[in-house]
């Protein structure tokens, strides 16, 4: 968000292009690629981690950057709902994932689990991921609260929670 602000504010004596700044914003995939092909051990840390590092930067970097163009005061909260929103996203796919069938889907299936890869179904349980989705949905309403006008932030987070596919 600096990035973007400074960008924004200092045109005339930095003449960073839309594409400098999407270079710098970039995030790497190597990061990525180290979590899912190292040696781990399975916790709700290292899920969390590894979900942050994918759905949950994509998803909290297009709630804050609008927010940083518009000078919004509420970026720490808008991080923060973010945050939990792309963290609801994953719960919500991987229970998806596992409930669901391919033709609710439209993909397939189970793809995870039969790949033995570490999902929160697979670490917790359906109801404890269920209910961990639940406690990620407050927490992200809960970090929105102050802001007025969040009627559709708060319906976004309840979209997902409740999407079938």
């Amino acid at each position: 968000c600096a990035l973007v602000m400074q960008n924004k504010t200092n045109k005339k004596k930095n003449n960073m292009t839309q594409n400098d700044l999407a270079k710098k914003l970039q995030y790497s995939d190597n990061t990525i690629s180290r979590w899912e092909h190292a040696e781990i051990t399975p916790s709700i840390e290292t899920l969390q981690k590894i979900h942050e590092n994918k759905t949950g930067k994509l998803i909290t970097a297009s709630v804050i950057i609008p927010s940083c163009f518009a000078g919004d005061e509420h970026f720490l909260e808008l991080k923060e709902y973010g945050e939990k929103l792309g963290l609801l996203f994953q719960i919500t796919d991987d229970l998806l994932d596992f409930t669901s069938s391919s033709e609710e889907m439209g993909k397939n299936v189970n793809k995870d689990f039969n790949a033995n890869k570490l999902t929160y179904v697979t670490l917790l349980g359906e109801k404890k991921a269920q209910e961990f989705a639940e406690t990620t949905l407050n927490d992200a309403l809960i970090a929105i609260k102050n802001i007025k006008n969040n009627e559709v932030l708060v319906e976004l987070a309840k979209y997902v929670i409740n999407r079938k596919n």
